[in-house]
């Protein structure tokens, strides 16, 4: 699993170094996350943080490179960690001061679900509650532009996670959506 994550990885940064476009940022993020699903026991907020790295393909598109974290409790003192590596396209009309943008996501969730400080083990199956699952994300969000190489920036992230495993998780299992709004800091290397 870990080689898999690696893989993926070396290919996105590969991807982001290769292409041809004008300019890199590197972002850092924190903020608070949050649980929905038919099978999540009352999300309480949680953290979130993302470590980024932007390309500008052309004015107005930039692709995303980025790992992500997040970590929510439930009111049945399980806490849902999720650990990620994904990619991304942001849009925005035109840069300036204040800049609007909306963006698409794809990723690969590395989870688990922990109690007291230990992956939970599902009783009927006596399997470990963790797995690797896709996630297709959308957001938006809005930069404001704070000199000529740093930004603030604030963001609202959903993603669909494709973790639905009814034979190791229980017929109940079914997929999550993890939704997320963070702050954060970019600093452009061009």
């Amino acid at each position: 699993m870990k080689y898999g994550l690696r893989l993926a990885l070396t290919v996105m940064m590969g991807l982001l170094l290769l292409g041809e476009g004008s300019g890199f940022e590197l972002g850092l993020s924190g903020g608070a996350g949050c649980l929905a699903g038919h099978n999540v026991s009352q999300s309480k907020l949680g953290l979130a943080a993302a470590l980024s790295v932007c390309h500008t393909l052309v004015d107005g598109v930039d692709y995303i490179f980025d790992l992500q974290y997040a970590q929510v409790g439930t009111h049945t003192d399980s806490t849902y960690v999720y650990r990620s590596a994904g990619m991304g396209v942001k849009w925005y009309p035109s840069p300036g001061a204040l800049t609007p943008y909306c963006l698409g996501h794809i990723g690969l969730f590395d989870w688990s679900i922990r109690q007291d400080g230990k992956t939970a083990v599902n009783q009927s199956s006596n399997e470990e509650m963790k797995a690797f699952s896709l996630g297709l994300g959308a957001g938006a969000g809005c930069m404001w532009q704070l000199s000529q190489r740093i930004a603030a920036d604030f963001v609202f992230l959903s993603h669909f996670i494709f973790s639905q495993n009814p034979g190791k998780f229980g017929p109940d299992d079914e997929n999550e959506v993890l939704l997320r709004a963070q702050i954060g800091l970019s600093y452009s290397l061009h």
